[in-house]
């Protein structure tokens, strides 16, 4: 979820090694909802924290769709594995035939 806004991702890169990523090192400065969104939701699925609450999750002013969707992948993904990325695949290519 870092990667998914440029300026978080710029700020955060050097945080993120092979085997671990280093939040307490990456401060964010003047980043927008959406990357404090993001940067909070990838913390609290990587450490287990609960920054983001289900409330904010659920505030369409707060949380915008698209950020909604990266974030909810992301839980599918740390909840089933790769499993998720195969049965995603699976329901595209059939929506795409309908």
């Amino acid at each position: 979820m870092l990667t998914a806004d440029e300026k978080l991702w710029d700020t955060a890169k050097d945080s993120v090694g092979k085997d671990d990523i280093v939040f307490e090192d990456i401060h964010l400065k003047n980043g927008s909802e959406n990357a404090c969104a993001l940067y909070c939701a990838g913390k609290d699925l990587y450490n287990g924290s609960r920054h983001l609450a289900i409330d904010d999750m659920a505030d369409g002013g707060l949380i915008k769709n698209k950020v909604f969707s990266l974030i909810y992948n992301a839980i599918l993904l740390k909840r089933n594995g790769l499993a998720t990325v195969n049965w995603v695949e699976i329901c595209v290519c059939g929506e795409e035939e309908n």
